[in-house]
């Protein structure tokens, strides 16, 4: 650690200390400024933009996908600045695509690294056959999990509260489950999804059509299964092949696809909040089973689970026209704690709400660039706000705590 890392450190201590974690956020949003701005070598739309909320030792690093390549980026490197961490190109051949990485997401990987300082899983996808799973350890892709023939991915979900845990949709409405782990494919369904989320324990994913109806999917019939084909593999590879035991595995296998082939999705109720009738192109749980979801057209509602129950509502600026598509929608972050939302609208524009009130604690906007912030990002501390917009641009909003005490302090 370095002396300016030491002493920014050490004002942010003595600050909560001071005035609390919540008074200090809100004086963080409240001083956000415009301190960085990255062009991505891609020079096209970011995609994507997802912090890493799966492991709060990992809370720093967060990461961005666009055209053929996906970024990591650590958010406090040498505690104020930022800096890439791991890069993936698929800059191999002609063929790929315009939008081979157009989603990515975190995976709980706890328990699942040989590293002895552990590790953080990244999954991407899009257009590319595969869904290509980065190690940040390794800073390269260590699997390769297929999507249908002819598919592309438009939506990531991982549980992140049970390690491995990945749900794709596709964009002809096919969900896969699937454990990173083991690349096993838990369960292959056809819906009528345009937005997907998966609960944090992985006992249901919600799922929203392009027309806005909500469902529910349980999934823990194939959880199970999918826990006795891992037990049975594992039996098998440490027993004798010639105990005749060689059949559980198959029989496991059988079972996986009984339970796969059972799920069917339910109608969720939920209470009158403003995303009926209209397309909900994102959906986040914030934690255990508070859902926030938004709309196309910028209406955004926080919801408690099973009950349907709305705890808040609001409009975001600059969306109020806007239609479902893929290729125009504007997705949403939080903090881990669900406390806080950031989301963009289409004129270059991003917001800060509380997910209890609804009301907004700050605005932030772009420069020298028009369009869509297709995503947006917080630090845990709320002293960072990431966003992308334009060709290839990165924008960071930064607060940085007064060093008028530290300074007295130091002259004592």
């Amino acid at each position: 650690m370095n002396i300016e890392q030491d002493r920014l450190e050490s004002r942010i201590v003595n600050q909560v200390q001071d005035i609390g974690l919540s008074e200090f956020r809100r004086q963080a949003l409240k001083g956000l400024k415009l301190k960085t701005v990255i062009k991505e070598s891609h020079c096209s739309a970011v995609q994507a933009l997802a912090f890493n909320l799966c492991d709060a030792g990992c809370r720093n690093l967060f990461a961005t996908v666009g055209k053929d390549q996906a970024t990591i980026y650590d958010d406090q490197h040498m505690s104020d600045h930022i800096a890439v961490v791991a890069s993936l190109s698929l800059s191999d051949g002609i063929e790929q695509a315009q939008d081979a990485f157009q989603v990515c997401c975190w995976v709980n990987c706890s328990g699942l690294s040989r590293h002895p300082y552990g590790d953080a899983l990244l999954a991407v996808a899009g257009s590319d056959p595969h869904i290509h799973i980065i190690s940040v350890a390794e800073a390269a892709a260590v699997a390769q999990l297929p999507l249908p023939p002819g598919a592309s991915a438009v939506e990531l979900s991982a549980a992140a509260e049970q390690p491995g845990l990945l749900l794709v949709l596709c964009r002809d409405g096919t969900l896969q489950l699937w454990q990173v782990a083991s690349g096993l494919c838990c369960c292959s369904i056809q819906t009528d999804a345009f937005a997907v989320v998966l609960h944090p324990q992985g006992h249901y994913a919600i799922t929203s059509s392009r027309t806005g109806k909500p469902s529910s999917w349980d999934l823990q019939p194939v959880l199970h299964a999918a826990a006795q084909v891992a037990a049975a593999a594992a039996a098998a590879a440490g027993s004798d092949p010639s105990s005749g035991d060689v059949e559980e595995p198959a029989a496991a296998a059988a079972a996986l696809a009984a339970a796969a082939a059972a799920v069917v999705k339910s109608p969720l109720q939920l209470e009158q909040c403003g995303l009926e009738g209209s397309a909900v192109d994102c959906m986040r749980f914030l934690t255990g089973d508070t859902l926030a979801a938004k709309t196309a057209d910028g209406r955004m509602a926080v919801l408690q689970l099973p009950s349907g129950k709305r705890l808040s509502s609001w409009r975001i600026p600059g969306c109020s026209h806007s239609t479902a598509s893929y290729s125009s929608r504007c997705c949403f972050g939080h903090t881990r704690d669900g406390q806080y939302i950031c989301v963009g609208n289409h004129n270059a524009a991003a917001y800060v709400f509380d997910t209890l009130t609804g009301s907004q604690l700050a605005r932030v906007e772009a420069i020298k660039v028009q369009g869509s912030v297709r995503a947006a990002g917080l630090s845990e501390d709320c002293r960072h706000l990431v966003m992308v917009a334009g060709s290839g641009y990165v924008f960071r909003f930064e607060h940085t705590p007064a060093a008028g005490a530290a300074a007295a302090e130091e002259q004592l």
